[in-house]
């Protein structure tokens, strides 16, 4: 076997690992979700599998109801259901109304939020550091302006990373256009989880993280413009 794939498939299991152990159902939906529209961009077949997904979702919502899915999606240890997701999040709207232009500061939700805006579900003594939503979580720590930046940002790697992905398609280069594949699917699901979680910004270890996937994200696609620049010129 070839020693670089056996390299790529240890990863694989590893970081499987890891978030499987994490026990962040969000995470593992917005694997699903990724892994999914891999599947799609790699071979359109798999558009009828999401139909038969999104066939199987509204199913369940009917039977079961959106509130008792959004509970058992989104219930854990540290904070509860829908109910309890809703009255952090209304907690960070009422900061960013409030900061509009400066937010908070960067990491101060989880001592600013109990004190000014204290919660009923969760209890006075609830110890809740972020707003549970990466892009509110970025409005409570930088304010709208910072907000609008990083979705300035975060949506030029999406787009980057696509066109990059089309570039070296068309020029045949496998490696670099599975390198651009694996950062567009990783800033999506960066995205999806980051609707219920905040755990990729601030004072948070895994805070570099996207930093280095937009930073690496952007250089591949430099790369590929150029790339580009030179096969029309010959």
């Amino acid at each position: 076997m070839d020693p670089l794939r056996l390299a790529l498939a240890l990863v694989l299991v590893l970081m499987l690992a890891i978030t499987a152990l994490t026990q962040s159902r969000g995470a593992y939906l917005a694997l699903a979700v990724g892994m999914l529209l891999f599947a799609i961009i790699v071979n359109r077949w798999f558009v009828i599998l999401s139909l038969v997904a999104g066939l199987g979702l509204a199913t369940a919502i009917q039977r079961i109801g959106i509130e008792t899915l959004a509970d058992l999606l989104l219930t854990t240890d540290a904070l509860g259901g829908w109910a309890s997701r809703q009255e952090v999040w209304s907690r960070a709207i009422y900061m960013i109304q409030d900061f509009p232009y400066t937010g908070g500061g960067l990491g101060t939700f989880g001592k600013v939020a109990p004190v000014m805006y204290p919660y009923f579900l969760a209890g006075p003594d609830a110890d809740i550091a972020h707003a549970h939503n990466l892009f509110l979580q970025v409005a409570v720590d930088l304010g709208l302006p910072g907000l609008a930046a990083f979705a300035g940002l975060f949506s030029g790697a999406l787009l980057a990373a696509w066109k990059a992905y089309r570039a070296y398609g068309a020029r045949k280069e496998v490696g670099p256009q599975g390198l651009a594949l694996g950062l567009l699917i990783s800033l999506i699901v960066m995205g999806i989880h980051g609707l219920t979680d905040a755990v990729t910004w601030g004072p948070a270890r895994p805070a570099i993280i996207p930093w280095c996937i937009m930073g690496l994200t952007m250089a591949l696609y430099r790369i590929s413009e150029k790339g580009r620049g030179r096969g029309e010129r010959g």
